[in-house]
């Protein structure tokens, strides 16, 4: 992806065009974006840490953006997490099997 001048946008854009690729949409119980971006960057209070990862691991959308934030906000090319992230996406098991 081609960065522009505004990294914030950049991780917006990369995060919903993840979900946009999959098909899949926001619900109206999913976390808001802020919170998704500070479990990927490991900067939630660990109570908010604990209700959003409850969330993240029940919902497509929600883990998809997390997936998206933490591999836009890797320096290194195979999308490792970001040293203080706090979240592995593919470690989180959904309860409903998938």
């Amino acid at each position: 992806m081609t960065r522009s001048q505004d990294p914030e946008a950049d991780l917006l854009r990369a995060m919903i065009a993840a979900c946009a690729s999959k098909s899949l949409t926001r619900s109206k119980s999913c976390v808001d974006t802020e919170y998704l971006v500070g479990l990927a960057e490991g900067t939630l209070t660990p109570q908010e840490r604990a209700c959003v990862t409850e969330h993240v691991a029940d919902c497509l959308y929600c883990s998809t953006m997390v997936a998206a934030a933490v591999r836009e906000l890797s320096d290194t090319p195979n999308g490792d997490a970001p040293p203080n992230a706090q979240f592995d996406p593919s470690r989180e098991r959904r309860r409903d099997g998938a």
